[in-house]
């Protein structure tokens, strides 16, 4: 749990996968649309492999982060309906405390101008990380605080969710030796994409019947593997290719 978070996430999507080979989906799955969802998981999972190992790592070379840029825009470009990219939302703070949640882009249609959603996926319990933007509930039978623990930012014009610009500054407090707060993450970077706060996303996903109750639990002994959001992760693709929250 001392490695970087970056570090951490990528020895925790492998052993996720590794055990992913020990589920037989033909049988262990009940029907077709179970084992649609395990595939698209560990497909999302496989592809944020990949993404991590070609982000660069904090450095000055400003060359490696363009390269990495252009070739991640045309990965969102072509990203097809209903598939997912999973990502790091990582930065480093003025107390020099690292954070680091996780993020899921869609693409729903290819119909309408306003194709794609993202979604904020935050099981931290470290302060400051900004779980404090995702609303609370109680649990009327134990007493206990449970958090709305995604957010998502849906209808987002083709043109924003594939800006360049917006990426740089997505991924600069990951890449770059630069500071920066989960402020500026929820209420800067990704209002941006649809003109609208944290919050009111949240208020929009509530009138949902099916994200009334949507409130988690929080790991007890905080989530520094990364492993709890992972399965959140999980729980969103779930839900939106129909299956009940659970």
């Amino acid at each position: 749990l001392k490695l970087p978070s970056i570090d951490r996430l990528k020895w925790c999507l492998e052993c996720v996968i590794t055990a992913s080979k020990m589920v037989d989906a033909g049988v262990e799955l009940q029907n077709e649309a179970q084992r649609t969802v395990f595939h698209k998981v560990l497909g999302a999972f496989k592809d944020a492999q990949d993404i991590l190992r070609v982000l660069p790592p904090r450095t000055e070379d400003a060359v490696r982060f363009y390269t990495f840029l252009v070739s991640f825009v045309v990965r969102v470009r072509t990203l097809r309906v209903k598939e997912y990219l999973l990502l790091p939302v990582l930065w480093v703070d003025e107390q020099d405390l690292e954070h680091c949640i996780l993020c899921l882009v869609t693409k729903h249609t290819e119909e309408t101008y306003c194709n794609y959603s993202l979604t904020i996926v935050n099981a931290s319990t470290t302060i400051n990380s900004g779980l404090e933007y995702h609303p609370p509930s109680i649990d009327t039978i134990t007493g206990e605080v449970r958090r709305k623990l995604s957010i998502t930012f849906r209808n987002i014009p083709d043109d924003r969710i594939q800006n360049t610009a917006f990426w740089y500054l997505f991924f600069r407090p990951a890449v770059c030796n630069v500071r920066s707060d989960a402020k500026f993450v929820y209420e800067k970077i990704c209002p941006f994409l649809t003109d609208m706060h944290a919050l009111s996303a949240v208020q929009a996903e509530l009138q949902d019947p099916r994200n009334a109750d949507d409130f988690r639990s929080l790991p007890q002994n905080g989530d520094s593997s990364l492993v709890y959001a992972l399965f959140e992760c999980a729980r969103v693709i779930a839900k939106n290719d129909g299956m009940e929250p659970i």
